[in-house]
């Protein structure tokens, strides 16, 4: 997985769903991670696999407080010490369950940027049900990326985010049909469905759809339900929206799926 030659911006995802999420950033000799939400172990190997190594990473960006979200935590500020940006409201619970990485903490206010090296990253509230949750658009002046999952709905914001970046990671976490006949309990589904729950495969279509047409060319679908989703339906739902729109998948646009457990490709812009 090694790259010969490395231009511009480069997104890894080394695991994306309920089981754990977790991407690398590198651009100009920075490199940063977006949720630790697999162990330190994991993150130090596909580190290792991809030619780098856990001493280089910057900083740790975290979108919210779920489990699947900040797991390796605690293991890396207890080894490695690396500076870990919270956004505002999350920090209550994230150190309550982690009061020993508080020195490690910075907590900012959803909707500024904070720049890191070459790159500015910038966060954007997200309807999830939590004290707070982000999205984050990164740029280098070039380029842009916008990850955004764990969402209810789109809201202006989110989209006025992803108009324009070369690169969108987004949240299709469930078939609503699959969702509806399967085994979760009700009240479980309804906190889903909810505007603070998760974007569902048709809504995640849609926003690619529009944001397609203000520009973006890749289009990387995470954070899918292991119950309520496979990658193929997700693939198939947004490929379809896309070209309901006129878009031609590997040609106008690029469409993947990021694996629950396994590393992604490197995505170099």
């Amino acid at each position: 997985r090694r790259d010969r030659v490395r231009r511009g911006m480069t997104i890894t995802v080394f695991a994306s769903g309920s089981s754990g999420n977790c991407a690398l950033i590198e651009d100009g000799g920075i490199r940063f991670l977006i949720d630790a939400g697999i162990s330190m172990s994991r993150i130090r190997k596909s580190l290792v696999d991809i030619g780098t190594s856990i001493h280089n990473i910057a900083a740790i960006f975290i979108t919210h407080e779920h489990s699947d979200h900040i797991t390796g935590l605690r293991m890396l500020y207890k080894y490695h010490h690396i500076p870990i940006f919270v956004p505002q409201g999350a920090e209550t619970t994230i150190l309550r369950t982690y009061p020993e990485i508080a020195d490690a903490v910075t907590v900012f206010e959803p909707g500024t940027g904070i720049t890191i090296g070459p790159l500015t990253v910038t966060s954007f509230p997200t309807p999830h049900d939590v004290a707070a949750s982000v999205a984050y658009k990164i740029t280098d002046g070039k380029s842009a990326f916008l990850l955004a999952t764990d969402m209810g709905y789109i809201t202006q914001r989110i989209y006025g985010a992803g108009c324009g970046v070369s690169f969108a990671m987004l949240e299709a976490n469930h078939d609503i049909e699959m969702l509806r006949n399967g085994p979760y309990p009700y009240p479980l589904k309804q906190r889903i469905l909810s505007d603070r729950g998760h974007l569902s495969n048709s809504e995640c279509g849609r926003l690619c759809a529009a944001l397609a047409k203000e520009g973006t060319r890749h289009f990387l679908l995470a954070h899918l339900s292991r119950e309520n989703n496979t990658p193929t339906v997700a693939y198939e739902t947004v490929k379809a929206s896309l070209e309901q729109e006129g878009f031609h998948i590997g040609e106008d646009v690029f469409l993947d799926v990021a694996p629950a457990d396994v590393m992604t490709a490197r995505y170099i812009f």
